[in-house]
């Protein structure tokens, strides 16, 4: 039903008058499609067929050529999932091998950091904690 209203909708903001029909397949194979991004990405496929449309054209054709492109390599992978907090935030170090660490790494702190698997941030907390390099 969305399909069909969106192609309506499309359709007469396009002004072609060239009535664009969807078979039961042709629905059955939209249905079938995840749609990850909602509605909206239905809604913009919906338009890219309206506009792509014309008399002649095989509508499921259109269809199956719209959703190879889609699916090609060319999109962009889905972003990786964010890494669990305790990856970010390790505080449990004693000050004996925070020392240890930095002073391997000669006080360069981005070095002592990614050696920890920490970041600056969370090193400048533990620096401040022990209260290392203050006078």
């Amino acid at each position: 039903m969305l399909t069909q209203s969106f192609l309506r909708n499309f359709q007469a903001r396009e002004g072609d008058g060239c009535p664009l029909e969807l078979s039961d397949g042709d629905c059955r194979l939209l249905q079938s499609c995840p749609w990850r991004g909602n509605i909206r990405e239905l809604q913009n496929f919906c338009e890219r067929l309206a506009v792509l449309y014309r008399p002649g054209v095989s509508v499921s054709g259109l269809i199956a050529h719209l959703l190879e492109s889609a699916a090609s390599p060319e999109t962009p992978p889905p972003c990786p999932p964010p890494m669990p907090k305790a990856a970010h935030t390790r505080i449990d170090l004693s000050y004996e091998e925070l020392l240890a660490v930095l002073q391997e790494c000669g006080g360069n702190r981005t070095q002592t950091a990614a050696k920890l698997g920490i970041s600056r941030g969370t090193l400048w907390r533990l620096l401040k904690k022990y209260q290392v390099g203050q006078t």
